[in-house]
């Protein structure tokens, strides 16, 4: 047998065992299992399924709810009137403040990075590329070994 080229008589073969072989069945109570979770989900009661599931006037009222705590939160933290001509100086003094702490932040990591060598970062990205691969082929160790095995049985 030439081990560039596959044989095209083993392949024949495999294909038609394959095509022999009978279709698996479904267990007889895989219908009932399904249509009774179908029924069990249908019966939980508003409050433990989605928001967008909600009645549309508990939506309402729950958003109502969220938009007044998150008003109310923000008086308390800022200590001022939420009033539209209130926010816009108090919202350009935050942003002011947080740009100025990411700019001494980035400025802070630009200074670190051109300081470690380069064979370092590339040793860094090496070590994670190869947890990267591990952690793969761990998974599908496991994938291979477990849950098909649980399957077959």
């Amino acid at each position: 047998m030439n081990n560039q080229q596959p044989d095209p008589s083993l392949e024949e073969l495999i294909g038609r065992k394959l095509r022999a072989l009978p279709e698996r069945k479904a267990p007889a109570s895989l219908q009932a299992n399904v249509f009774a979770a179908i029924r069990a989900r249908a019966a939980r009661p508003w409050y433990q399924r989605a928001w967008f599931q909600w009645p549309r006037h508990f939506q309402v009222l729950s958003l109502v709810a969220f938009l007044g705590f998150s008003g109310a939160l923000g008086w308390l933290i800022t200590g001022h009137e939420l009033t539209l001509a209130s926010f816009s100086p108090l919202l350009a003094e935050r942003v002011s403040s947080i740009a100025s702490e990411i700019g001494w932040f980035l400025n802070l990591m630009t200074a670190f990075v051109r300081a470690v060598p380069t064979s370092y970062w590339l040793a860094a990205v090496g070590v994670m590329a190869g947890m990267l691969f591990t952690c793969a082929g761990l998974g599908s160790a496991f994938y291979r070994l477990v849950v098909l095995d649980l399957r077959k049985d």
